[in-house]
């Protein structure tokens, strides 16, 4: 079993639970300042694919939330022609 550690300063608990959800065979736990993610299988784990899967997961959670409001504006503004 091999383990990666992931800063709980860089990445969110949300981006690294989705991102580990998409990866079979991978378990997550936690220490005071890491995510710890643990690889059952090595020889089918990509670390490259999976750091860049994690990072792209935090993106979408810090571009959610810092403009998931005016998404939303923009989507009702949108439809609202369409509302019953």
């Amino acid at each position: 079993m091999t383990q990666y550690k992931f800063s709980k300063s860089v990445f969110g608990k949300d981006a690294i639970l989705k991102t580990v959800y998409l990866w079979p065979n991978v378990l997550i736990s936690e220490d005071e300042f890491n995510y710890v993610i643990e690889v059952n299988s090595p020889d089918n784990f990509d670390i490259n694919k999976f750091n860049s899967d994690i990072q792209e997961q935090q993106l979408r959670e810090n571009l959610n939330s810092q403009f998931g409001e005016l998404r939303e504006a923009i989507y009702n503004k949108a439809f609202e022609r369409f509302e019953v």
